[in-house]
C-alpha cells in the first residue's frame, strides 16, 4: 500500500513538473527583458576579468553571486538567450525541491506553484531572486535529514543565500535566527553558530553596502525619509501576500488596484487587509515556534529595510511571501505545522495575479528594448549614434557594443550608480544635444531615449538652433521604461 502511495505520488509530482516546466519555458520565451534584467548582463559581460567585475558590481546594491554565476557564460558567449536559460534552470531546480523535497500536500505544491510570484515576477524575470529562493529551499529541504558534514552544508548554502541579493541576505538571517533557537531549545550553546553566522554574512554585508562615491549610498535614502516610509510596511504586506494589479492599466506591473488608489475608502481598506493578513500570518505560524522565528525575524527585517529603502515594488516585497513560504516548510516537518487551512488560503491568493500576469506578458509588450536592432539598421552605418543613460542599457545589450551617452560625454557599455547620476537625474536634455551638436561639428546626429518628445523638451517649443524630429517608435510596453523613441537631431 505504502510502494503504490510513493508510486501514485511520484507520478503526480511528474506530470506537474513537466506542466510546470512547460508553463516557463512558454512565458520566459515570449517575455521580453528589460532594464534591470539585461543590466547585470551588460556590466558581466562588460567586465573582462573578475577583479573588473567586483569592482563595477561595488555600486549595485548586490552582493556578487549572480554576477558570478553569469561572467563564464559572457566569456564565450553574449547571446542574450543564455540569461533566460540560466534563469530557466534555476525555476526548474526550485521546482523539484517544492515537488519532490518538500513536505506540502498535492493541492498546497500546485497553489505554490501557480502562484504569482513562481509563475511569473521570480520565475520569468530574469533577475537575481529565484537563485535565492532556490538556494533558501536547499536548506529548507535538508533541514530534516541527518548525513555527514550536513552542518558544513548549511553554513555553506547560508553564505551563498546571503551572497545572492540583500534580500536573500535578510532571510538568510532569519533562517540562522531558527536555526540558533532550536539549538538553544536543545539546549546546546548558540554563542559560536551565532559567530559562525556573523562570519558568513559579512562578504555579503561588504558588497552591499555602497562605496563613498556612490549616488545610491545610506546617505542618499535617509534625506529622503519621511513619516509616511512607516505606511510602507503595509505596502509590503498587502503587496506580497495579495498582489492585485490593476486590471485595467496597460502598465500593470507593480501596480496594486487599493494601495494606487488615494482616496480615503480604499487607504481604509488597505489598512484594515494589512491586519486580516498579519493575524491570518500569526495564526498559521504562532504554534509552530521554529517557524515562528524564522518567519518574525524575516518581517521585522523587512519592516527595517522599509524604513529606509522604498520596498514598494513587487520583486522586492515578494520576499515577505517567500520568507512565510519557507518559514511553513520548516514548520511541517515538526510535530506543530502551520494551520493548513490558512496556509492554502494565504496560497490561494497568489493564484490570480500569477494567471493575470502571464496571460498579460503573453498578450503585451512587457519591453521594447530589442526594438534598437531593428531602428540601428536604419541608421546610415557612418552616422554618429548617442543615447541617453536610461535607454543605454537597450542597446548596450541588443547591439552589444558601447554608445555614446549624452549625459556622461563618452561612449558606454553599461550603467555604473556612482556620484555622476546626481548630475543625470536633474538634465537638460535641450542644453545637451545643442552641446552634441556643436562636438559633433554641426552634423546631423541620431539619438536613442526613452522619454516622448514633451519629456525630452518639454511642453513649450525651445528657443533653440536645432530640430529635434521623432523617426522611430517602439510602441507602448508593459513597462514604461521599456520603450524607446528614435531622434534625429539637426541644426536649423
Amino acid at each position: 500500500m505504502t510502494s503504490m502511495k510513493s508510486e501514485n505520488n511520484l507520478l503526480f509530482n511528474s506530470v506537474v513538473l513537466v506542466l510546470y516546466c512547460s508553463l516557463i519555458i512558454f512565458g520566459i520565451q515570449h517575455h521580453e527583458l528589460w532594464g534591470d534584467e539585461i543590466h547585470s548582463w551588460n556590466i558581466v559581460k562588460g567586465s573582462h576579468t573578475l577583479p573588473e567585475l567586483f569592482k563595477n558590481i561595488r555600486y549595485e546594491g548586490h552582493p556578487p553571486l549572480w554576477y558570478l554565476i553569469l561572467f563564464p557564460i559572457t566569456q564565450f558567449s553574449h547571446a542574450l538567450i543564455y540569461l533566460k536559460a540560466v534563469q530557466l534552470v534555476f525555476c526548474l531546480g526550485t521546482a523539484v525541491l517544492i515537488l519532490f523535497f518538500s513536505p506540502f500536500s498535492k493541492i498546497q505544491k500546485v497553489l505554490v506553484l501557480c502562484g504569482y510570484y513562481f509563475v511569473f515576477e521570480y520565475a520569468v524575470l530574469a533577475r537575481n531572486y529565484m537563485p535565492a529562493v532556490f538556494i533558501a529551499l536547499c536548506i529548507a529541504a535538508i533541514h530534516p535529514r541527518q548525513f555527514k558534514y550536513k552542518t558544513n552544508c548549511y553554513y555553506f548554502l547560508l553564505f551563498l543565500l546571503s551572497n545572492v541579493h540583500l534580500l536573500g541576505l535578510l532571510l538568510a538571517m532569519s533562517i540562522h535566527a531558527g536555526y540558533c533557537y532550536e539549538l538553544f531549545r536543545g539546549k546546546h550553546r548558540i554563542l559560536n553558530p551565532v559567530i559562525a553566522g556573523m562570519l558568513v554574512f559579512l562578504p555579503a554585508v561588504y558588497f552591499i553596502l555602497p562605496p563613498a562615491d556612490s549616488q545610491l549610498n545610506f546617505g542618499f535614502w535617509v534625506d529622503q525619509w519621511s513619516v509616511s516610509r512607516l505606511y510602507l510596511f503595509v505596502t509590503v504586506i498587502l503587496k506580497s501576500m495579495l498582489p492585485m494589479p490593476e486590471i485595467s492599466n496597460p502598465h500593470w506591473w507593480n501596480t496594486n488596484y487599493l494601495l494606487d488608489n488615494d482616496g480615503l475608502i480604499s487607504r481604509g481598506l488597505s489598512v484594515l487587509i494589512f491586519i486580516f493578513l498579519l493575524f491570518s500570518i500569526y495564526l498559521a505560524a504562532r504554534k509552530s515556534k521554529t517557524a515562528f522565528v524564522i518567519l518574525f525575524t524575516n518581517l521585522s527585517l523587512t519592516f527595517l529595510l522599509s524604513l529606509f529603502f522604498p520596498l514598494n515594488t513587487s520583486r522586492y516585497v515578494g520576499f515577505a511571501f517567500v520568507g512565510f513560504m519557507v518559514a511553513a516548510w520548516f514548520s511541517f516537518f515538526s510535530d506543530r505545522p502551520f494551520n493548513k487551512n490558512i496556509f492554502i488560503l494565504l496560497l490561494l491568493l497568489q493564484v490570480p495575479a500569477g494567471i493575470f500576469a502571464v496571460v498579460k506578458d503573453y498578450r503585451a509588450k512587457f519591453s521594447s528594448a530589442e526594438t534598437v536592432v531593428a531602428m540601428r539598421n536604419e541608421i546610415p552605418q557612418s552616422a554618429f549614434v548617442a543615447t541617453d543613460y536610461w535607454c543605454l542599457n537597450n542597446l548596450a545589450a541588443y547591439l552589444d557594443t558601447p554608445v555614446y551617452c549624452l549625459e556622461l560625454k563618452r561612449p558606454v557599455s553599461f550603467l555604473i550608480w556612482n556620484s555622476e547620476m546626481k548630475d543625470i537625474i536633474h538634465y537638460d536634455y535641450v542644453a545637451g544635444l545643442e552641446a552634441l551638436l556643436n562636438l559633433n561639428g554641426n552634423l546631423p546626429f541620431y539619438f536613442f531615449s526613452i522619454h516622448n518628445e514633451t519629456e525630452l523638451l518639454g511642453n513649450e517649443s525651445p528657443a533653440i538652433k536645432m530640430n529635434v524630429k521623432l523617426i522611430g517608435y517602439s510602441g507602448d510596453a508593459i513597462e514604461k521604461s521599456g520603450r524607446v523613441f528614435l531622434y534625429l537631431v539637426e541644426r536649423l
